[in-house]
This record gives structure tokens, sequence and C-alpha cells, in this order.
């Protein structure tokens, strides 16, 4: 069971997104707690994607880095979901990594 929990998790992060939308989905198959959840994410080694979040909110008071609405993703900017460098980071709101999202697929990068 824990293995399906596990595997379950990481696919959900490899979706990517927002992390809440994560624990929605995982929560609606597994009934299990956002503790639960968050416990399974620090196994998988995921934690270190929350921390970039944190500080990257804090430098850029939260906000996106184009419109400066509510930061809500971090747009790993080469697109390597597993590197979290600071640098290869940026505070976004889901409108604007959208429209990145638009315009890679545009130019054949996505």
């Amino acid at each position: 069971m824990k293995t399906k929990i596990l595997q379950l998790v990481k696919e959900l992060s490899e979706e990517g997104g927002v992390v809440e939308e994560q624990f929605k989905k995982f929560h609606k198959k597994t009934k299990m707690s956002r503790a639960t959840f968050f416990r399974y994410r620090d196994e998988l080694g995921l934690r270190e994607h929350n921390k970039a979040f944190t500080y990257l909110g804090k430098v850029n008071h939260g906000n996106c880095y184009f419109c400066l609405n509510k930061t809500q993703v971090i747009h790993h900017i080469d697109g390597d979901r597993k590197n979290n460098y600071a640098d290869n980071l940026i505070p976004l709101c889901n409108g604007c990594h959208n429209k990145i999202h638009r315009l890679m697929k545009r130019l054949g990068d996505d």
C-alpha cells in the first residue's frame, strides 16, 4: 500500500502545478490527510521545491514576477523540475505561468 501511495504522490508532483491542487487530487483518491500527503512528499525528497517557493515568495513579496498578482506557482526556467536552484526558478501567478507555456509551445520549446 505504501508503495502505491508513494507512486501516486510522485505522479502528482510530476504533473506539476500548485501543491495545493496536488493535495486535493491525492485526498480525493485516498481520503488521507494533508499531513500524510506532505509526509510522503518529504519521503520522496520533494521538500526542496517547497523551500524554493517560500524563499522566492519572500524575495518578491509574494507577487508574480511579471504582473504582481499573488504568486501561485514556481516556474522552472530550464524546464527541469528537479533543478531547484534559485537562478532557475521564477515566481508566477497561474495566468502568467500559462502564458509562458503557451508561448513555449508555439516556439516548439515545450
